[in-house]
């Protein structure tokens, strides 16, 4: 097990990528101002976060997935975990933002846990931003909830 950032002669980890956002072009746009941190197994990559600065004292998680056969095994807190420990070598407290769907419990389960609490629910995002629907556990995902956590 190792997490390493890419850069930029790698190849992104598209299928764990679109696993968290499904439009490949809007991955596409912040993936060109973002760092990405790969968690890999051997040489097989099984998860990856994308974190984006903001400002000059808010950060963004963009994207965080975990492949489908490693999920519930601790990865996506080890990724999350470790790409906010990057963070903190800042001399000035940060405010990290995550934005998921409100159907999303695993993830939402996960980032409360680690300390984010819920700052806004933006209703019908997904079906307003997406052009296809998007569909988690077989229900439509409507609503998207912003957490945030100052480190």
């Amino acid at each position: 097990m190792s997490i390493t950032v890419i850069t930029n002669t790698e190849e992104y980890p598209w299928e764990l990528l679109l696993l968290a956002d499904p439009e490949r072009g809007k991955v596409a746009v912040y993936l060109e101002t973002s760092t990405v941190y790969v968690y890999r197994e051997g040489p097989k990559v099984v998860g990856v976060i994308v974190i984006q600065r903001q400002s000059a004292t808010q950060y963004e998680v963009m994207n965080l997935a975990v492949a489908e056969e490693s999920q519930g095994r601790g990865i996506g807190r080890q990724l999350l975990t470790y790409g906010i420990g990057q963070l903190q070598d800042e001399l000035v407290p940060v405010k990290v933002v995550i934005k998921t769907g409100d159907i999303s419990g695993p993830a939402l389960s996960l980032y409360q846990h680690l300390g984010f609490t819920v700052k806004e629910v933006i209703e019908n995002y997904f079906i307003e931003h997406y052009s296809e629907p998007i569909y988690e556990a077989g229900q439509l995902l409507k609503h998207q909830v912003i957490l945030e956590k100052i480190i």
